[in-house]
């Protein structure tokens, strides 16, 4: 069926057709079984809710309001009475970082046993000694690299000559 003749059927069912689509309507259930069959589920339907409808009627809205609240009021009641079982996923959660910690350490400590004592390290270098070389790209500047015995900090030093520029003058 097509979407014009159900919108025909329904509306001819809301009463709301011109007598020119009224005839349309009525040519179409003689002519369709399935017209026929839809116009009859649908009045079926209707009837269903009308009846429905004066059996069930409807609630003030003010006393529907107060039966919602009253609803959220006891559950959150109950959510308050209820132990809070969030506390054992936040448990499980932190014991399994810590574990990954633990496990971690211990890999490195397994590892840096295994480099073995010879091994070089890029960490056990001086920082003396892997200052390659220092750029000053200051005209007259010169540099010195030492380490401070004190605080074992390697210091590099520029010393800039002091030049007269004639536009200061």
């Amino acid at each position: 069926m097509k979407k014009s003749d159900a919108r025909l059927i329904s509306r001819g069912l809301d009463g709301s057709l011109s007598p020119e689509e009224r005839q349309r309507m009525d040519a179409l259930l003689a002519a369709s079984a399935e017209a026929r069959a839809t116009r009859q589920a649908w009045e079926a339907l209707g009837d269903g809710v009308r009846d429905h409808a004066a059996r069930h009627p409807a609630p003030d809205p003010a006393l529907a309001w107060q039966d919602i609240r009253r609803e959220i009021r006891r559950l959150d009641a109950e959510r308050q009475d209820a132990p809070d079982a969030g506390w054992l996923f936040r448990f499980r959660v932190a014991g399994a970082v810590a574990a990954l910690v633990v496990i971690g350490l211990l890999g490195l400590s397994a590892w840096r046993l295994l480099e073995g004592p010879g091994a070089s390290s890029f960490a056990a270098t001086p920082l003396s000694e892997r200052v390659e070389w220092v750029i000053a790209e200051v005209p007259g500047a010169s540099t010195m690299i030492y380490t401070d015995p004190e605080t074992e900090l390697t210091v590099i030093w520029m010393d800039i000559a002091q030049i007269h520029d004639p536009r200061d003058s």
